[in-house]
Protein backbone atom coordinates (compact mmCIF):
# COMPACT_ATOMS: atom_id res chain seq x y z
CA UNK A 1 0.00 0.00 0.00
CA UNK A 2 1.14 3.35 -0.93
CA UNK A 3 -0.11 6.74 0.96
CA UNK A 4 0.00 10.55 0.87
CA UNK A 5 -1.40 12.65 3.63
CA UNK A 6 -3.31 9.57 4.73
CA UNK A 7 -4.79 8.86 1.36
CA UNK A 8 -4.34 5.87 0.14
CA UNK A 9 -2.91 5.64 -3.73
CA UNK A 10 -2.45 2.47 -5.00
CA UNK A 11 -2.87 -0.98 -3.14
CA UNK A 12 -2.95 -4.64 -3.52
CA UNK A 13 -0.75 -7.71 -3.53
CA UNK A 14 2.20 -9.50 -5.56
CA UNK A 15 4.56 -12.39 -5.29
CA UNK A 16 6.80 -11.61 -2.36
CA UNK A 17 9.70 -12.74 -4.28
CA UNK A 18 9.09 -9.58 -6.20
CA UNK A 19 10.68 -7.67 -2.68
CA UNK A 20 13.82 -9.79 -3.30
CA UNK A 21 13.83 -9.90 -7.41
CA UNK A 22 11.24 -7.03 -8.80
CA UNK A 23 9.98 -7.09 -12.13
CA UNK A 24 6.26 -5.87 -12.63
CA UNK A 25 7.19 -3.63 -9.23
CA UNK A 26 10.35 -2.26 -9.50
CA UNK A 27 9.57 0.79 -10.69
CA UNK A 28 7.52 1.28 -7.35
CA UNK A 29 9.66 -0.41 -5.15
CA UNK A 30 12.85 1.72 -6.30
CA UNK A 31 10.90 4.92 -5.78
CA UNK A 32 12.15 7.34 -2.50
CA UNK A 33 9.77 7.31 0.23
CA UNK A 34 9.71 9.43 3.33
CA UNK A 35 8.90 6.59 5.67
CA UNK A 36 8.55 2.79 4.53
CA UNK A 37 6.98 -0.01 7.33
CA UNK A 38 6.99 -3.70 6.68
CA UNK A 39 4.89 -6.05 7.98
CA UNK A 40 6.53 -9.67 8.53
CA UNK A 41 4.32 -12.76 8.63
CA UNK A 42 5.02 -14.87 11.29
CA UNK A 43 4.88 -18.40 11.63
CA UNK A 44 4.56 -18.54 15.25
CA UNK A 45 4.60 -16.29 18.17
CA UNK A 46 3.79 -16.22 21.48
CA UNK A 47 2.88 -13.17 23.77
CA UNK A 48 5.03 -12.53 26.62
CA UNK A 49 3.88 -10.19 29.42
CA UNK A 50 5.70 -6.99 30.04
CA UNK A 51 5.97 -7.55 33.52
CA UNK A 52 8.06 -10.78 33.43
CA UNK A 53 10.35 -9.93 30.04
CA UNK A 54 14.26 -9.60 29.60
CA UNK A 55 16.27 -9.37 26.92
CA UNK A 56 18.65 -12.16 29.03
CA UNK A 57 15.55 -14.49 28.42
CA UNK A 58 14.35 -14.55 24.61
CA UNK A 59 16.26 -17.62 24.05
CA UNK A 60 14.23 -19.33 26.66
CA UNK A 61 11.34 -18.03 25.50
CA UNK A 62 12.16 -18.98 21.97
CA UNK A 63 12.02 -22.34 22.95
CA UNK A 64 8.35 -22.09 22.71
CA UNK A 65 8.12 -21.47 18.79
CA UNK A 66 10.25 -24.84 18.02
CA UNK A 67 12.19 -22.55 16.01
CA UNK A 68 13.67 -24.03 13.02
CA UNK A 69 17.21 -23.81 10.87
CA UNK A 70 15.29 -21.82 7.95
CA UNK A 71 13.69 -19.25 10.79
CA UNK A 72 14.58 -16.03 12.24
CA UNK A 73 13.30 -14.54 15.57
CA UNK A 74 12.38 -11.60 16.37
CA UNK A 75 10.96 -9.98 19.27
CA UNK A 76 8.81 -6.21 19.77
CA UNK A 77 7.01 -4.88 22.28
CA UNK A 78 3.05 -5.22 20.90
CA UNK A 79 1.91 -2.81 23.28
CA UNK A 80 2.32 -1.41 26.58
CA UNK A 81 1.74 -4.56 28.32
CA UNK A 82 2.82 -7.18 26.57
CA UNK A 83 6.47 -8.15 24.03
CA UNK A 84 5.27 -10.52 21.47
CA UNK A 85 8.30 -12.91 20.51
CA UNK A 86 7.65 -14.45 17.13
CA UNK A 87 9.52 -15.93 13.92
CA UNK A 88 9.67 -15.67 10.53
CA UNK A 89 10.73 -17.90 7.84
CA UNK A 90 14.27 -16.76 5.96
CA UNK A 91 12.54 -15.87 2.48
CA UNK A 92 10.02 -13.23 4.07
CA UNK A 93 12.96 -12.22 6.57
CA UNK A 94 14.78 -11.87 3.35
CA UNK A 95 12.45 -9.48 1.77
CA UNK A 96 11.76 -7.44 4.55
CA UNK A 97 15.40 -6.64 4.60
CA UNK A 98 14.74 -4.97 1.65
CA UNK A 99 13.98 -1.75 3.19
CA UNK A 100 16.07 -2.54 6.79
CA UNK A 101 14.77 -4.84 9.63
CA UNK A 102 14.63 -2.12 11.70
CA UNK A 103 11.37 -0.81 9.79
CA UNK A 104 9.68 -4.43 9.68
CA UNK A 105 6.80 -5.51 12.55
CA UNK A 106 4.93 -7.84 13.70
CA UNK A 107 2.26 -8.18 10.60
CA UNK A 108 -0.64 -7.54 12.33
CA UNK A 109 0.81 -5.24 15.27
CA UNK A 110 -1.13 -2.42 13.22
CA UNK A 111 -4.91 -4.74 13.20
CA UNK A 112 -3.82 -5.15 16.96
CA UNK A 113 -3.42 -1.21 17.37
CA UNK A 114 -6.24 -0.30 15.25
CA UNK A 115 -8.77 -2.34 17.11
CA UNK A 116 -7.48 -1.02 20.55
CA UNK A 117 -8.03 2.44 20.06
CA UNK A 118 -11.32 2.02 18.64
CA UNK A 119 -12.94 1.44 22.04
CA UNK A 120 -13.24 -2.66 21.57
CA UNK A 121 -16.52 -3.92 23.37
CA UNK A 122 -16.38 -6.64 25.80
CA UNK A 123 -18.80 -8.39 23.83
CA UNK A 124 -17.07 -8.70 20.32
CA UNK A 125 -14.61 -10.94 19.17
CA UNK A 126 -12.29 -9.79 16.69
CA UNK A 127 -11.13 -11.54 13.92
CA UNK A 128 -9.04 -11.25 10.40
CA UNK A 129 -8.93 -13.10 7.95
CA UNK A 130 -6.29 -13.85 5.42
CA UNK A 131 -5.72 -17.15 3.10
CA UNK A 132 -6.90 -19.72 5.20
CA UNK A 133 -5.60 -18.25 8.02
CA UNK A 134 -7.72 -16.35 10.61
CA UNK A 135 -6.51 -14.61 13.59
CA UNK A 136 -8.74 -13.71 16.56
CA UNK A 137 -8.51 -10.87 19.50
CA UNK A 138 -10.52 -10.17 22.38
CA UNK A 139 -10.17 -7.26 24.75
CA UNK A 140 -11.89 -6.53 27.99
CA UNK A 141 -11.60 -3.49 29.68
CA UNK A 142 -9.67 -2.25 27.37
CA UNK A 143 -6.78 -4.83 28.01
CA UNK A 144 -5.69 -7.54 25.63
CA UNK A 145 -7.32 -10.68 27.21
CA UNK A 146 -6.80 -13.31 23.86
CA UNK A 147 -4.47 -13.21 20.41
CA UNK A 148 -4.24 -15.91 18.73
CA UNK A 149 -4.20 -17.44 14.90
CA UNK A 150 -5.54 -20.48 13.56
CA UNK A 151 -5.54 -22.48 10.04
CA UNK A 152 -8.85 -23.32 8.62
CA UNK A 153 -9.69 -25.86 5.20
CA UNK A 154 -12.99 -24.45 4.92
CA UNK A 155 -16.43 -22.50 7.20
CA UNK A 156 -17.37 -25.40 9.38
CA UNK A 157 -13.15 -25.51 10.44
CA UNK A 158 -13.67 -21.42 10.63
CA UNK A 159 -16.59 -21.73 12.68
CA UNK A 160 -15.38 -24.36 15.05
CA UNK A 161 -12.46 -22.12 15.96
CA UNK A 162 -14.23 -19.21 16.32
CA UNK A 163 -16.97 -21.13 18.61
CA UNK A 164 -13.55 -22.95 20.49
CA UNK A 165 -12.20 -19.14 21.53
CA UNK A 166 -15.49 -18.19 22.95
CA UNK A 167 -15.58 -21.27 24.64
CA UNK A 168 -11.40 -20.40 26.66
CA UNK A 169 -12.60 -17.12 27.08
CA UNK A 170 -16.03 -18.23 28.79
CA UNK A 171 -18.13 -16.17 26.55
CA UNK A 172 -21.25 -17.70 25.24
CA UNK A 173 -21.62 -17.30 21.25
CA UNK A 174 -25.06 -16.46 21.10
CA UNK A 175 -24.30 -13.51 23.07
CA UNK A 176 -21.33 -12.67 21.54
CA UNK A 177 -20.35 -10.64 18.31
CA UNK A 178 -18.07 -11.05 15.49
CA UNK A 179 -16.72 -7.67 13.81
CA UNK A 180 -14.96 -9.33 10.89
CA UNK A 181 -11.74 -8.09 8.79
CA UNK A 182 -9.64 -9.08 5.45
CA UNK A 183 -10.56 -11.26 2.98
CA UNK A 184 -14.35 -11.64 3.02
CA UNK A 185 -17.69 -10.37 1.66
CA UNK A 186 -21.11 -9.93 3.16
CA UNK A 187 -22.65 -12.95 3.01
CA UNK A 188 -20.42 -15.14 1.91
CA UNK A 189 -19.90 -18.77 2.95
CA UNK A 190 -17.93 -17.77 6.07
CA UNK A 191 -19.97 -14.96 7.76
CA UNK A 192 -23.18 -17.16 6.70
CA UNK A 193 -22.37 -19.97 8.43
CA UNK A 194 -20.62 -17.63 11.47
CA UNK A 195 -24.01 -16.35 11.64
CA UNK A 196 -25.32 -19.86 12.44
CA UNK A 197 -23.18 -19.80 16.04
CA UNK A 198 -22.93 -16.02 17.18
CA UNK A 199 -25.45 -13.18 17.88
CA UNK A 200 -24.06 -10.82 14.96
CA UNK A 201 -21.71 -11.39 12.56
CA UNK A 202 -20.79 -7.99 10.59
CA UNK A 203 -17.54 -6.47 8.90
CA UNK A 204 -15.32 -3.65 10.67
CA UNK A 205 -15.91 -0.02 9.22
CA UNK A 206 -12.92 1.36 11.08
CA UNK A 207 -11.14 3.03 8.35
CA UNK A 208 -7.53 4.18 9.33
CA UNK A 209 -6.62 5.87 5.87
CA UNK A 210 -9.06 7.84 3.32
CA UNK A 211 -10.02 5.25 1.06
CA UNK A 212 -11.02 5.77 -2.68
CA UNK A 213 -15.20 4.81 -2.64
CA UNK A 214 -14.41 1.94 -4.46
CA UNK A 215 -12.06 0.01 -1.86
CA UNK A 216 -14.17 -1.11 1.42
CA UNK A 217 -12.50 -0.52 5.02
CA UNK A 218 -12.23 -3.75 5.90
CA UNK A 219 -10.51 -5.09 2.96
CA UNK A 220 -7.29 -3.42 4.10
CA UNK A 221 -7.80 -2.77 7.25
CA UNK A 222 -4.74 -4.96 8.41
CA UNK A 223 -2.46 -3.59 5.85
CA UNK A 224 -3.49 0.09 6.02
CA UNK A 225 -3.23 -0.19 10.18
CA UNK A 226 0.68 -0.93 9.54
CA UNK A 227 0.64 3.15 9.73
CA UNK A 228 -0.06 3.18 12.72
CA UNK A 229 3.48 1.22 13.65
CA UNK A 230 5.70 4.15 12.50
Amino acid sequence: AITHNNKLLVWGNAPIDELLNPVELRELLSAGYSKVITGLPATGFTLIPENIYSDEQVKNFARFLNVQADESVFVQQLDSENRIVYKVATNPAEAGDVFGLENTVFGAKGWIKAVAGSNPSDDTLYADISGNRVFFLYYSYGKLRYFNRFEFNNTDELSYYAVLVTDQLKMQPKRTSICLSGELEKGDANTTRLAEFFAGVDSTNLSILQLPNEVEPHHILSLAALALCG
